[in-house]
């Protein structure tokens, strides 16, 4: 049975309001960039990201007597392409693990052509897609199934910067992976009952780390945390994100909803209506801030379409039609048919169905905002590192990390 939301509760007034601006500063601002010391480092590229790559050759030339040298150098779209290629750089090049996080150690040529394939955007999401796929694959596949959740000791933060460093030095163990990874999962997540604590982590590691992220996002803002995108101290990743939490809530209230993983919640024909027109005016701009491709075969506005491409790159949700209904107006049969958001949450590889795990969803298990928590500084969002002390006692140390940092350590 489907839950019907008041319309007027969640529509009115949120149509009238404004966006905050879209600048192309705020998105548009990051290069990527090879960098190469002939002399120190015969065979070694940088590939790096930044706003000002020339700024970040004279931090590393006062470390070294050898001169450094910008190779290539060119600006993209969105820090979020500039990320991809840079780590599509490192996981072609880098097989060894010994160039530390940003030098690789490959032929300067073939770098370069390798970038200049990845601007060409289908080659790009071709290219990051099949990186992704056999990461998840391999991990969910052969290491995770082996290494149960509980099995997995918790670290602090002095544990955490000293693997972060072991990791560019000496490399990691499999166990030493996956201690990194719940650090960065336990403060997205609440208290998970046994039965379902396996699954949701092996849903976090293998599909949806930044759909975590996402998530918690969205749960603080409905908690009555607000991020500000007009900061001029945010960076232009933390725009982005603030950027697409904004169009979130606005999808939300054109159709009705508390919140993106309501499953069940039917959407109606009118519901659906005010957001395609508010969506057909404003859609170059969300493409732009959700970096999604544009069908070149397909033409004309496609409402459930579009709507779908936001929910998939955003959780584990999508709009699709409910039972199919018709009424006679003005002597004429007109589609009546109701939408309803359904789930996407997917069958892993190490044999777990997570829609039979949570049929109700995950938004539940999210961690919310919580007012005695340090407030986020520039956008982000605190950390709260859980250190288990022994079976019935955990100490939570808070440690506020800027998303800034955190997002270029996970990076």
């Amino acid at each position: 049975m489907v839950k019907t939301p008041n319309l007027e509760e969640h529509q009115q007034g949120i149509i009238a309001q404004e966006l905050s601006p879209i600048k192309e500063d705020d998105i548009r601002d990051c290069y990527v960039y090879l960098m190469t010391n002939e002399e120190g480092f015969p065979g070694w590229v940088k590939c790096g990201i930044g706003n000002d790559p020339s700024l970040r050759r004279k931090t590393a030339q006062t470390y070294s007597p050898f001169p450094y040298r910008i190779d290539y150098m060119k600006k993209f779209a969105t820090r979020e392409k500039s990320r991809r290629i840079e780590l599509l750089v490192h996981w072609k090049f880098d097989k060894s693990k010994h160039g530390g996080r940003e030098w690789v150690h490959a032929p300067l040529d073939k770098v370069q052509n390798y970038i200049r394939k990845l601007e060409e955007k289908d080659y790009l999401e071709s290219e990051f897609s099949n990186m992704e796929m056999k990461k998840n694959f391999f991990w969910c596949k052969e290491k995770i199934p082996t290494i149960e959740y509980a099995d997995i000791d918790p670290i602090n933060d002095d544990t955490f910067r000293r693997l972060e460093k072991k990791k560019i030095t000496e490399g990691l163990t499999d166990m030493e992976q996956v201690q990194i990874a719940k650090y960065w999962y336990r403060p997205l997540v609440v208290d998970v009952p046994r039965k379902r604590e396996d699954a949701l982590w092996r849903l976090y590691w293998s599909h949806g780390r930044g759909k975590f992220r996402n998530l918690r996002r969205e749960k603080w803002t409905d908690e009555g945390w607000k991020s500000n995108v007009k900061d001029d101290n945010y960076s232009g990743l933390q725009k982005l994100y603030a950027l697409r939490l904004e169009w979130i809530e606005r999808l939300k209230g054109w159709l009705g909803l508390k919140h993106t993983q309501d499953y069940g919640v039917m959407v109606t024909k009118k519901m659906l209506m005010v957001a395609t027109e508010e969506l057909e005016k404003k859609e170059k701009d969300i493409r732009l801030v959700f970096e999604l491709r544009k069908s070149q075969k397909k033409k004309g506005f496609n409402t459930l379409r579009f709507v779908n491409q936001i929910f998939e790159k955003w959780g584990f949700s999508k709009l699709k039609r409910g039972e199919r209904k018709r009424k006679r107006v003005d002597g004429k049969q007109i589609d009546v048919s109701p939408y309803v958001i359904a789930s996407t949450l997917p069958n892993l590889p190490c044999g777990i169905e997570c829609n039979k795990s949570f049929p109700e969803g995950i938004y539940s298990y999210i961690r919310g905002y919580n007012k005695y928590e340090e407030k986020p500084k520039g956008g982000g969002f605190a950390n709260t590192s859980v250190v288990q002390k022994n079976e019935n006692e955990i100490i939570k140390k808070e440690s506020p990390i800027n998303t800034k940092n955190a997002d270029r350590t996970k990076g």
